[in-house]
């Protein structure tokens, strides 16, 4: 989606994303009831970006920070959810009804643990979840064109850049605004853990809350 005004075009990109979040996540961005990830003024890790040498490995990601204007529509949102509005909610419910889809049920969000793909894991307490509504993310995205499905891999992004979520696109288009001194913005809802259980259960919802945050987010801007 791109948004353009007189001397301004933005670039903002919505879509479905995978989450790193693992039993050692304080924050846990579960896919039950955490389905929104907007990158901060970090803005996308392109984890395949690296040079290989003897001893290390080292990722070269260049900057490339998110538009000005959306990160001030971010924080916009920020404020208005502390005071209990989550305008994005209602755009969830309506894209539900109108697309006969629905939420899938809590059994399908299954943790598994790092180490051993085959033992399942209780999902972290969060008091600030509301049961059965999306939880906002703010954080960096990290992106390659890599499929991620092996969790230990995706936990090293988790420490070593605070990742929020991991994905495939949006470095590319990091790249393309940044040549062509645009801004964009990254919402991304979560379908998977980017383990070796991917599938595609809550792929429609991502997409759906995704879209409804993006809606609510360009309603802010002036």
């Amino acid at each position: 989606m791109v948004i353009c005004k007189p001397n301004n075009c933005t670039q903002l990109w919505s879509i479905i994303s995978k989450s790193p979040s693992v039993n050692l996540l304080k924050i846990n961005c579960r896919p039950a009831e955490c389905r929104i990830v907007v990158s901060n003024e970090n803005g996308v890790i392109q984890y395949d970006l690296i040079k290989q040498e003897i001893q290390d490995v080292t990722h070269r990601n260049p900057p490339r920070p998110p538009g000005a204007s959306l990160l001030e529509a971010v924080r916009y949102l920020e404020a208005e959810e502390i005071l209990g509005t989550r305008p994005w909610e209602k755009y969830i419910v309506q894209a539900l009804s109108q697309l006969k889809i629905g939420r899938p049920s809590d059994d399908k969000d299954i943790l598994y643990n790092s180490s051993n793909q085959d033992e399942k894991i209780p999902h972290p307490e969060d008091p600030k979840r509301i049961k059965g509504q999306p939880r906002v993310f703010t954080g960096p995205i990290a992106s390659a064109n890599i499929l991620q499905k092996d969790p230990n891999a995706r936990d090293k992004l988790r420490e070593k850049f605070k990742v929020k979520a991991i994905e495939m696109e949006a470095s590319g288009i990091a790249d393309a605004t940044w040549n062509h001194e645009a801004g964009y913005l990254v919402v991304r809802g979560i379908c998977d853990y980017c383990d070796s259980h991917k599938n595609d259960d809550w792929q429609q919802y991502a997409a759906v809350v995704a879209a409804a945050y993006t809606r609510a987010l360009i309603e802010s801007m002036p």
